[in-house]
């Protein structure tokens, strides 16, 4: 592990857990849409996913925001 991802956090806690698991998800609705796209899953499927697509992109947002104000708030000295 180098100094600069212990510098960012991002090897603790369960962010990092999170943010995989996002990834996963937008993967696999990707996978999905591109076998919609070829016509081997129906269009039914494309609406399926596509909000959960959207979701995901919205709480790695939502995440992010939270780990920055998380390791601000660990970085800062203390004020008197």
């Amino acid at each position: 592990m180098n100094d600069s991802s212990q510098d960012l956090g991002t090897t603790r806690g369960s962010w990092w857990i999170a943010m995989l698991t996002i990834f996963v998800t937008v993967a696999a609705v990707i996978v999905v849409l591109v076998l919609v796209d070829q016509g081997t899953l129906s269009k039914g499927w494309a609406y399926a996913v596509l909000p959960i697509a959207i979701i995901a992109a919205a709480l790695s947002r939502v995440l992010t925001i939270f780990k920055a104000a998380a390791e601000s708030k660990r970085n800062d000295p203390p004020q008197r």
